[in-house]
């Protein structure tokens, strides 16, 4: 991977979430554990969902440091296996759920 690709994909942990602003800060412990700028997660088919704090990160970043990108997701190990939605969820076609689902009522 080239010197300038590497400086633009980074790999780091979580290491603070804003859900009301739908943000994270990314820690890198390559880079003596610099901490990147408030990053907007990336919305997937216009879902908002937060990572956990200790969550595996992969960034996008737009060239000039660690201040300005995007929060682009999680993967592997780490990861809280829950997906957070602050507000309404719709859901067009069949739900599965292996296991228990927990929560409150039905609504309206």
């Amino acid at each position: 991977m080239s010197a300038e690709l590497k400086n633009l994909i980074r790999i780091g942990k979580v290491s603070t979430v804003n859900a009301a602003n739908g943000t994270v800060r990314v820690v890198f412990p390559d880079k003596d554990d610099s901490v990147s700028g408030e990053l907007p997660v990336l919305r997937l088919g216009g879902t908002l969902a937060m990572p956990s704090v200790g969550d595996n990160a992969v960034c996008l970043f737009l060239g000039n440091g660690l201040r300005a990108g995007f929060f682009l997701g999680t993967y592997g190990s780490g990861n809280s296996g829950e997906v957070k939605i602050d507000g309404d969820l719709l859901v067009n076609g069949d739900v599965t759920i292996n296991g228990t689902l927990h929560g409150g009522g039905v609504g309206p």
